[in-house]
């Protein structure tokens, strides 16, 4: 069976946030149809236009506390559903408060709530309307903070580069050492290379500790909580990836710049690849040459794809250019240009955007 990329949610996954906000909502929308044949069988009072004010104000708040609770869980298409318990409570209360509004006033014993009650239902209507952008701003700023840990490696590449003269390969040394435990002092984490036992391998019980050691520079922010973060062993997984494989960035030899004759502004070095679940110290990266080229693809498993980029954000993925710069490729890139991308030395001519 084939998952799409990235995931989403399904039933075996719904946590109990989603039940107890499922079940909380309901007995809103129960209690104010109940409040609502109540207050037809007997004399209106102003405390009941009170009562009627404040559900509508309520039911807005509640969704909005309820929705930041599912958000922890990665839920945010829970958004919709909310809405619509929402508007439903909203209009029953509203036509509840209408009745008693009027009843009182043919009692002539209505008081002046006119104010008041209309800044508590533009309140409602506001924070009603507002909340299906919660999940949209919520995820463009983990797409920003995305962007921002690209940008810090990209830096950290150009620093490595003016320490030692050339690139980081995408791995060193024997046993292989991973880039991303070369570059570490590059981003101000100088004690994991100390902590490194570089004449074990990168699974060695004497490196297994830093490999379940949560690095967040090497972590997309969006990356679901009900999905594995960790192997079953604890080792935390990356989301970024160099490319290795014929002429490109990870295994070109020797990499300065000058050298790069596609450009380093149309190479790409560090790349999104959440889909490989490749553990952060682990010596792997996408191959060109055994992963299809693509972003998003499909995999066997919720959280798998085998294409050489892949993200958790819709529409493509982010990655760090050779010259530093991040830009976000979307999966419906051309095949051929998506390919020159992945070349330092390809020589093709990338003429048009992407």
């Amino acid at each position: 069976m084939e998952h799409g990329f990235p995931p989403s949610l399904s039933l075996s996954t719904v946590s109990t946030a989603m039940v107890v906000a499922h079940v909380a909502m309901l007995l809103l929308v129960l209690g104010s149809i109940g409040g609502l044949f109540l207050t037809r069988k007997r004399a209106a009072s102003s405390t009941d236009i009170w009562i009627w004010a404040a559900v509508i104000l309520t039911a807005p708040l509640g969704a909005v506390i309820a929705h930041q609770t599912l958000d922890r869980f990665g839920q945010d298409a829970a958004g919709l559903f909310l809405v619509g318990y929402v508007f439903f409570v909203w209009l029953v209360s509203f036509i509840g408060m209408t009745r008693c509004h009027r009843s009182l006033k043919s009692q002539e014993k209505s008081s002046p709530l006119g104010c008041s009650i209309s800044c508590l239902i533009a309140l409602g209507l506001l924070i009603m309307f507002l909340l299906p952008a919660v999940p949209q701003a919520r995820e463009a700023a983990r797409r920003s903070q995305c962007k921002n840990n690209l940008k810090q490696l990209g830096l950290a590449l150009a620093n490595y580069l003016d320490t030692h003269g050339v690139f980081p390969t995408s791995k060193t040394g024997n046993p292989p050492m991973s880039w991303r435990v070369g570059i570490a002092p590059f981003i101000d984490s100088s004690d994991i290379l100390e902590s490194y036992d570089q004449t074990q391998t990168w699974d060695s019980e004497n490196n297994e500790p830093l490999a379940k050691r949560e690095c967040p520079v090497y972590m997309c922010p969006s990356r679901r909580v009900p999905l594995p973060a960790s192997d079953d062993r604890g080792r935390c997984f990356t989301d970024y990836s160099m490319l290795n494989g014929p002429q490109t960035f990870g295994e070109f030899h020797p990499r300065i710049p000058a050298e790069i004759t596609d450009g380093t502004s149309n190479t790409l070095a560090i790349v999104e690849a959440t889909g490989l679940s490749i553990v952060w110290t682990e010596p792997r990266d996408a191959q060109v040459n055994r992963e299809p080229l693509g972003i998003n693809f499909k995999g066997t498993g919720r959280s798998d794809s085998p294409g050489i980029m892949s993200s958790w954000h819709v529409g493509g993925a982010q990655a760090a250019m050779a010259d530093g710069s991040v830009r976000f490729i979307s999966q419906n890139i051309d095949p051929e240009v998506f390919k020159a991308l992945t070349t330092a030395i390809g020589g093709e001519n990338i003429s048009m955007q992407y």
